[in-house]
């Protein structure tokens, strides 16, 4: 890994910390931050925070829960998009999110070694389903 990459990366970390911190809910009352709660979900799971697939993860999740329908498109409409707000490849953007779930291990939580897409599925829906006990 090269100095500007490393640089980029810090950066990106330190922006992300603040903004989970200093994040303000926006919405209506009842409705929920969709951003923090995905991160929570994340947290929850056992993925670690100082990996690039984690955020990766969270932005892939975060496109999930905006249009359920991109899900069966991971390689076509997901990953590309990730990639291109974290300036990369979409290929780095796979692996990442891979490796972030292999070191989280998982295995236990779904009884065996879950696919990306096994895992940003679950995550959208346990937001979904937290941000309609909110409204409710």
């Amino acid at each position: 890994m090269q100095e500007f990459e490393i640089r980029r990366i810090i950066r990106e970390e330190i922006r992300a910390f603040f903004s989970e911190e200093t994040a303000t809910v926006t919405e209506a009352p009842g409705e929920l931050d969709i951003r923090l709660e995905i991160t929570k979900v994340i947290k929850e799971m056992g993925v670690k925070p100082h990996l690039c697939g984690y955020r990766y993860l969270r932005d892939a999740v975060e496109i999930v829960c905006e249009n359920p329908m991109v899900l069966h498109k991971m390689c076509k409409h997901v990953y590309p998009e990730v990639a291109e707000r974290h300036e990369t490849i979409p290929n780095r953007i796979e692996r990442g999110i891979r490796h972030a779930i292999e070191n989280a291990n998982l295995k236990k939580i779904f009884g065996h070694k879950p696919t990306n897409a096994e895992v940003i599925a679950t995550i959208a829906e346990k937001v979904r389903e937290k941000q309609l006990l909110a409204v409710n």
